[in-house]
């Protein structure tokens, strides 16, 4: 069927989840090996990561719980200026955690992606890409990754050079686009998914070869580490391979916000 209103349909199929070459982004980064045959159903997914403007209009609308408003007060870099600002709507919505990510997907009938889900749309459903746009290694090109400015990591402010601002941008404004529209997989702002944190060769995931099918390392009450996905302004050029991973404790950043899915 037709996706809802700023949307993608993503075919299902199966690819290999994972990276033999075991590229780790952070201490909290669940390793990419060994990689594993898996199978994905059909989903439909946001084309964008949510941005501040359909957050505000969320909770103008009611959907959001009272009570549970982003408070980005004491937190450097976020996004979110309050209920009746609007400077910061094309911006991505920055600094939730993954209980807020959650919950703002809910809010809207959606949910968090799966690693698995998010990879799979990531590499080309099965065409196996390095990265969203393909195999062009020209990162700073494509993804908004690197543009942290002092303090942070600046390789593709260097490279970019000048008409580049560092920092976040609006959502789908550069040149990360993958096999089914979506944008901004590689880059601008990393994005939780719905998985703890877990190799591929946990128990979680099955500790055999077999073929997963659309696999979910399930959360428990005593998890609290939760996987997050694609790179961000101030990550490396890496972070924006469709495969690497990273991880965070669930609390508010200002380099990862979400993006949700619906399934089909």
């Amino acid at each position: 069927g037709s996706p809802p209103d700023e949307m993608m349909c993503i075919a299902g199929g199966a690819f290999l989840l994972g990276d033999a070459r075991g590229i780790s982004l952070s201490a909290l980064a669940p390793s990419t090996v060994p990689e594993r045959p898996t199978r994905v159903d059909p989903l439909f997914m946001d084309r964008t990561e949510l941005s501040v403007g359909a957050y505000r209009k969320l909770l103008a609308s009611g959907a959001i719980p009272t009570g549970s408003e982003v408070n980005t007060s004491s937190v450097p870099g976020c996004t979110y200026l309050g209920p009746t600002d609007p400077a910061n709507d094309a911006l991505p919505l920055t600094c939730i955690d993954h209980a807020q990510a959650a919950t703002l997907c809910e809010a809207m009938g959606k949910r968090l992606p799966s690693e698995a889900e998010w990879e799979f749309a990531a590499s080309g459903r099965g065409q196996e890409r390095q990265f969203p746009w393909g195999d062009d290694e020209d990162v700073c090109a494509h993804a908004v990754v690197a543009r942290a400015g002092l303090g942070g990591t600046s390789i593709c402010l260097v490279s970019l050079g000048t008409g580049v601002s560092s920092g976040v941008v609006a959502v789908g404004t550069w040149h990360d686009e993958s096999r089914d529209g979506v944008v901004d997989l590689g880059g601008n702002v990393a994005e939780w998914v719905l998985d703890a944190a877990a190799g591929y060769a946990s128990p979680c995931f099955g500790s055999d070869a077999s073929l997963l099918n659309n696999p979910v390392c399930q959360a428990t009450p005593m998890d609290t580490t939760f996987s997050i996905r694609g790179g961000s302004y101030a990550a490396t050029p890496v972070s924006a391979r469709a495969s690497s991973r990273n991880a965070g404790t669930s609390q508010a950043e200002p380099t990862v916000g979400v993006r949700c899915v619906r399934s089909n």
